[in-house]
C-alpha cells in the first residue's frame, strides 16, 4: 500500500477490512465516524468489526458494516472488578483469544485497523499475520510492535474522534462530514413509545433523560445532588425526567426515583435507549456510554465531568461542534477540573473524589439555564437531529 490517498483507495476498495475496537461503549460510539469514513472511501470493501459482546448491540444493524465479530470479555474497569473477577477475566481472555484465532484465519482479512491502542487489542490484531496491520504510535503499551504500520501518533491533546479520523485518513479516507451512524430499528422505537406511555409522557412533553451511572466509581456524582437537579428541572421548566438504568444500576435508580420526580424505563435495551434519546429534549449525565450515544443521535448533552480528560474523551459537540442556528449548543461539559491540581486523572479508585464531590448542584443548574433554558421551556426549537440510519439486514 502506498501512503498516497489515491493508491490507498485503489488498493483497499474490494478488500477485506477488520476494525479492532473492543470496548467500552462510549469509545465504540466515538469510533463510528472513522469507520463511516472508511465505508465512504471504499464502498465495495468488506468491513468487519471485532468488538466486546457487551458493546455489540451498538453495532447491530450498522449500515457501514458487513460483519460484527463479538468477543466475550470480562470488564476490568467497572466497580465490581475484584481480584477473583480479574483472574476470571484473564482466563476468559485466553480462551477467547484461542477461539478467535481460528475465526480470524478463516476471515482472511487484508487490512486490520486497530483503533484502541491497547495491548488486549494488539493481541487480537497480531493473529492476522498476513494482513496489513495499521494503528497508532504512542500510548504506552507498545502496541506499535504488533503493527505493520503506525502512520499516526496518538495525540491526547486532541479529541479521540479526531485521532480516529486521522487514522482513517492515513488509509485514504476523508474525515468530513463527521457522522455517527447508530441504527435504531422500528421495534425499538415502538418499545420506547410504550415506555413513555407508561410513564404518562405525551407527545407535547419535553423529556430530560438522566443518566447518573458509570462503570468507574470515580466518575459518579452524588445521587442526592442528582435528585436535587432532577426535582428543580421538573419544577422550573415543566419537563418530564426519565432514567433508563441497566440491571446493575436498578437499586440506585429506585433510590433516585424515591427522592425526585423521575420515571424509570425498566429493562430498556441499548437500542431502546437510543430511541428514548432521540425523543428526549436534553441528556443530563456523567461521562459514559449513554452520554456519547446521546451525542451520536443528535440529542443536546449536558455532561458532568470529573476525573477524565475532556480534551480526549469529552462530549464531541463541545470539542468539534458549534451551536445550531437556534443558538442551542450540541454539548456542554460542567466540571471543576481547573480548580484541582490532581485533575484530570486515570484513577479507578480515589480516596477523596474532589472533582465530583466538589461540584455543586447549583453549577449544573446554572449551566442548564444558561445554555439550554430556552430549549427546556419550549421557547427555542431543538437543533435538527441527524436522519435515522437505515438498519442493515442480517
Amino acid at each position: 500500500m502506498s501512503d498516497g490517498n489515491g493508491a490507498a483507495a485503489r488498493s483497499l476498495d474490494g478488500k477485506r477490512i477488520l476494525v479492532v475496537r473492543l470496548s467500552g461503549l462510549g469509545d465504540v460510539v466515538l469510533t463510528l465516524p472513522a469507520v463511516r469514513a472508511l465505508r465512504r472511501a471504499y464502498p465495495r470493501a468488506h468491513i468487519a468489526w471485532l468488538v466486546a459482546d457487551s458493546c455489540r448491540e451498538a453495532l447491530d444493524g450498522n449500515p457501514d458494516l458487513d460483519e460484527v465479530l463479538p468477543v466475550r470479555l470480562t470488564s476490568l474497569t467497572d466497580r465490581s472488578a475484584t481480584l477473583s473477577r480479574r483472574l476470571a477475566a484473564t482466563r476468559d481472555f485466553a480462551l477467547e483469544w484461542c477461539r478467535m484465532a481460528a475465526a480470524l484465519r478463516r476471515g482472511r482479512y487484508d487490512v486490520v485497523v486497530e483503533f484502541q491502542n491497547l495491548l488486549k487489542c494488539a493481541a487480537f490484531t497480531a493473529l492476522n499475520r498476513r494482513a496489513l496491520r495499521v494503528g497508532f504510535r504512542g500510548g504506552g503499551e507498545g502496541t506499535h510492535l504488533f503493527l505493520s504500520r503506525a502512520p499516526v501518533r496518538k495525540d491526547v491533546a486532541d479529541h479521540s474522534v479526531t485521532n480516529y479520523l486521522r487514522l482513517a485518513e492515513a488509509l485514504g479516507a476523508k474525515a468530513e462530514p463527521v457522522e455517527f451512524p447508530v441504527a435504531v430499528p422500528p421495534e425499538a422505537e415502538r418499545a420506547a413509545e410504550e415506555i413513555l406511555g407508561r410513564a404518562g409522557v405525551v407527545a407535547r412533553d419535553r423529556v430530560v433523560l438522566l443518566s447518573p451511572f458509570a462503570r468507574r466509581e470515580t466518575k459518579l456524582w452524588d445521587l442526592g445532588r442528582f435528585s436535587e437537579v432532577a426535582a428543580t428541572l421538573a419544577r422550573t421548566y415543566g419537563v418530564r425526567v426519565l432514567c433508563a438504568p441497566g440491571p446493575a444500576d436498578m437499586p440506585a435508580a429506585e433510590a433516585l426515583a424515591s427522592r425526585a420526580p423521575v420515571a424509570l424505563a425498566r429493562g430498556a435495551s441499548l437500542k431502546v435507549l437510543c430511541a428514548l434519546l432521540r425523543r428526549s429534549t436534553l441528556f443530563l449525565g456523567v461521562d459514559g456510554g449513554p452520554m456519547h450515544l446521546a451525542g451520536a443521535v443528535g440529542t443536546p448533552v449536558l455532561a458532568i465531568y470529573g476525573p477524565t480528560m475532556m480534551r480526549w474523551i469529552g462530549p464531541w459537540g463541545s470539542a468539534g461542534g458549534s451551536p445550531a442556528a437556534s443558538g442551542v449548543p450540541s454539548a456542554v461539559a460542567v466540571h471543576i477540573q481547573d480548580r484541582l491540581p490532581c485533575a484530570p486523572c486515570h484513577r479507578r479508585v480515589c480516596d477523596h473524589h474532589s472533582c465530583m464531590r466538589g461540584l455543586p448542584a447549583s453549577l449544573v443548574l446554572a449551566a442548564a439555564e444558561r445554555h439550554f433554558g430556552g430549549l427546556l421551556r419550549g421557547e427555542v426549537a431543538p437543533p435538527p437531529r441527524p436522519p435515522a440510519m437505515p438498519v442493515r439486514a442480517g
